[in-house]
């Protein structure tokens, strides 16, 4: 019997030495405290991302050696009246090479040599009101150069080629829209038509033909 008890009381040691540390050397991690928990009333710091700047750019506008816009047919050209607001917007619709005139008769008696018509749609805005003059379409706005350079002498507007009825008309007012078309008598059959307004006070623009 003693034997017995001997026997017990040495297991029991036994067991009591392998509640220590476990095996491979790793501790228990102490329980969570009442002071390692955020209360409700704790302010919790969070990182605020930093906007990032979005860099803007003001479109610049091309011009050529002569100071001018150079425009394609169907490209939109913008007018802008003195104090900045858009009072114009036109676009060459069409350009019609060597066109045959219907009143031949009141045609200049010294044609230079072809006939160039060109197609517009023309609007207006209120701010036309404050340009300088609204009869911007008339033939002294207008000039011709040859693909060599030279610029036609005299004003090369056709005012008698086109019927009355197709021909855009000198003067266009505030919010209107039109249509209409321009002739040209020039010496070359390649070359550049520029347009420059008298209100325009930053050049003007430029078509070159055929296209």
């Amino acid at each position: 019997m003693k034997k017995y008890v001997v026997l017990a009381a040495t297991l029991a040691l036994t067991l009591t030495g392998c509640t220590g540390t476990p095996s491979g050397g790793s501790s228990v991690q102490p329980p969570l405290t009442q002071n390692s928990i955020p209360s409700a009333g704790d302010t919790v710091q969070t990182a605020t991302p930093t906007p990032t700047a979005v860099p803007t750019t003001t479109p610049t506008i091309s011009r050529n050696a002569r100071g001018n816009i150079s425009k394609k047919v169907g490209q939109a050209a913008i007018w802008k009246a003195p104090n900045g607001e858009v009072a114009v917007t036109f676009t060459v619709t069409s350009i019609s090479m060597d066109v045959t005139c219907p009143y031949p008769g009141l045609t200049p008696t010294q044609p230079k040599g072809h006939t160039v018509v060109m197609s517009f749609d023309i609007e207006t805005t209120p701010a036309v009101a404050q340009m300088q003059t609204q009869k911007w379409w008339t033939m002294q706005y207008w000039k011709a150069i040859a693909e060599n350079g030279t610029t036609a002498n005299g004003d090369p507007v056709d005012s008698f080629c086109l019927d009355f009825d197709q021909r855009l008309p000198s003067t266009i007012g505030p919010a209107e829209k039109v249509t209409g078309r321009l002739a040209f008598d020039v010496p070359s059959g390649t070359g550049t038509l520029i347009f420059v307004p008298p209100a325009s006070n930053t050049g003007g623009w430029e078509w070159t033909y055929p296209q």
